[in-house]
């Protein structure tokens, strides 16, 4: 009976992980990169390599690195108003949302 309940927590953890990974691609990568190269790239640097933008903000790779970072919290960032006046507050679609989301987390290795 312990074999049996080891196993189904094992199919459950692996069940899990495998959600959590395809949650990660919710919205599309080509869009996404699109709308940070039109919006964000005088600020961040938008691919794997290279140096920030001019604005100095962190690299979009570095941000998909960060343990913080999920689909969820780039979305509620994106959804959030910016006080501080060098991030603009872009108007962006769940849609795209999604879209750059899926971008910045396809960056992460």
């Amino acid at each position: 009976m312990k074999a049996f309940w080891t196993s189904m927590i094992a199919l459950l953890a692996l069940l899990l992980s495998v959600y959590a990974a395809a949650a990660d691609n919710v919205g599309d990568l080509k869009q996404g990169e699109t709308i940070i190269r039109e919006h964000c790239n005088s600020c961040h640097q938008t691919g794997n390599a290279g140096k920030s933008g001019t604005g100095g903000a962190p690299s979009f790779a570095a941000i998909a690195q960060m343990e913080s970072t999920t689909i969820l919290s780039i979305r509620v960032f994106l959804r959030t108003a910016h006080i501080n006046k060098t991030m603009p507050n872009v108007m962006l679609s769940e849609d795209e949302v999604d879209a750059v989301a899926s971008y910045i987390l396809s960056l992460r290795k």
